[in-house]
């Protein structure tokens, strides 16, 4: 406990405030006008959803100037399935459904899987309509349904690490209700993946940016682990830092290359490489379901440990060719060139994306 209470004072003290309380009060307001707007004449069965959604509804109630009924579940996903539409109920609804305008209130729309499994769930249990709301919705591009959107939001914010306003830390119920945190060691936009096009060979890549034939050529070619050529470069220290991991939903292009149905879940694991003390790669590994299975288990435990220090000494992966992906960023100092392959085995595959940071080529050491 006083480990963590000292993380989440450093988190505090790091983080910075994209939202201030007058800008949450004042969206709140406003979704409450709109919602006042749409149901004053419906009756509806407001939903919270636990534990996000309760300080949001603990502050909408009182501005709704119509009769409510307020009730409240909690629910995840099982990890297991290849679809979200599957739920475990923590807390499950009671009351009737039948015929009822639903409301789900909850804190943010991320991905969106749950909020839609929970939004299923009340139509396939006789809602006449079902309609959600939420403080803030996050800007990217790996929403479970495209276009995906609440029915009424208060704020967009872009893709942050956000706690606040019943957004936790770590599990920690660390949920500040003035304003919207951001951890700044998390969250550094120059680590963060771009769009990427990718080329079956370095050659049709450097047709397009020449780039690839200057200082990235060697990292862009490296055979065997990428990880170990890292560490032989290293003068003091090499080590791994998870950005994050979860299960989710690959990108549309990612499940064709791995032959995988287009809104099936993989096991995504995202991870800094860093070489004395600095980011030097980031890598993404897709790792669809079917890998998961026996000794693929361990891919859900790496924990800080190099993935090709399992894949590298297993006598069952064997590695494809090598693509070159060119980056597209929006941001200074994100990867511009980047490298993947498949790794094959069991009749499964799983994916690694090896996308090179400036501060690599910054090394006069090749």
């Amino acid at each position: 406990m006083t480990d963590t209470v000292a993380e989440m004072n450093q988190v505090m003290a790091e983080a910075d405030c994209l939202v201030d309380e007058q800008q949450v009060q004042t969206a709140i307001g406003n979704l409450a006008d709109d919602i006042t707007a749409r149901l004053k004449d419906s009756n509806p069965l407001l939903f919270c959803v636990m534990n996000g959604g309760l300080i949001l509804t603990g502050q909408l109630l009182p501005r709704l100037r119509f009769p409510v009924q307020a009730e409240y579940l909690h629910a995840t996903r099982y990890r297991q399935e290849t679809t979200g539409g599957i739920l475990e109920w923590k807390l499950q609804p009671e009351v009737d459904m039948n015929g009822r305008t639903i409301l789900i209130v909850d804190d943010i729309l991320d991905e969106g899987t749950t909020l839609c499994a929970i939004a299923d769930y009340c139509r396939a249990h006789g809602a006449s309509e079902v309609l959600t709301a939420v403080l803030v919705d996050k800007q990217h591009d790996r929403k479970a349904r495209r276009d995906l959107k609440a029915d009424f939001t208060g704020l967009e914010v872009e893709d942050r690490f956000l706690f606040g306003y019943g957004m936790d830390y770590k599990a920690t119920g660390a949920m500040r209700p003035a304003s919207m945190q951001s951890r700044v060691s998390d969250i550094d936009s120059r680590l963060t993946i771009p769009p990427t096009d990718w080329y079956q060979s370095l050659t049709a890549a450097g047709l397009r940016n020449p780039k690839v034939h200057g200082p990235a050529r060697y990292w862009l070619q490296v055979e065997g682990s990428f990880t170990r050529a890292l560490q032989k470069q290293c003068s003091r220290s090499f080590h791994v830092e998870v950005r994050r991991e979860g299960f989710a939903t690959p990108t549309l292009e990612e499940a064709r290359r791995l032959h995988i149905p287009q809104r099936q879940y993989a096991w995504i694991r995202e991870v800094s490489l860093c070489g004395d003390n600095q980011p030097w790669v980031l890598a993404r590994t897709v790792i669809p379901l079917r890998c998961l299975e026996g000794e693929g288990r361990r891919l859900l435990h790496l924990g800080n440990r190099p993935l090709g220090a399992y894949l590298f000494t297993s006598p069952h992966w064997q590695r494809g060719p090598l693509e070159t992906g060119l980056c597209k960023p929006v941001i200074p100092g994100q990867p511009e060139l980047a490298r993947r392959s498949l790794f094959s085995g069991h009749n499964s595959s799983l994916l690694v994306g090896e996308y090179l940071l400036p501060a690599l080529f910054q090394r006069n050491t090749l």
